[in-house]
């Protein structure tokens, strides 16, 4: 569960980095899944990519064989920059964040399909 849990961060991380979407629906479905298409588009657009850079303290319940909450005290220091030239557009936050997310498995696979911050 846990390697499905950061295998997610892994994908949107990539996808923030390169504005690339694919691969997303590796490890995220559903509401997440639409949430972070749109997020990326979102970035594309405006040619603002994002370094993720991400501390994770998480912890794990199972609510049943195929479906799990994950919450993880996150520290955020990433940093978007422009997507043609490179040049950092803000400095690292350090942003403290109580996040929550719903995992299922779907056909062996764990996916994010709920994320809610706090």
């Amino acid at each position: 569960m846990r390697g499905a849990y950061l295998a997610s961060w892994d994908a949107y991380a990539h996808a923030m980095r390169t504005l690339d979407p694919t691969g997303l629906d590796c490890c995220h479905a559903d509401t997440t899944l639409a949430t972070l298409y749109r997020t990326v588009d979102e970035h594309l657009r405006t040619r603002r990519k994002v370094r993720v850079a991400v501390t994770h303290d998480l912890h794990v319940a199972f609510l049943g064989p195929d479906r799990a909450i994950v919450t993880d005290h996150v520290v955020d220091d990433s940093v978007a920059f422009d997507a043609d030239t490179g040049q950092d557009l803000e400095q690292p936050a350090h942003l403290a964040q109580l996040l929550q997310f719903t995992l299922e498995r779907r056909e062996g696979v764990w996916k994010v399909v709920l994320t809610v911050g706090y």
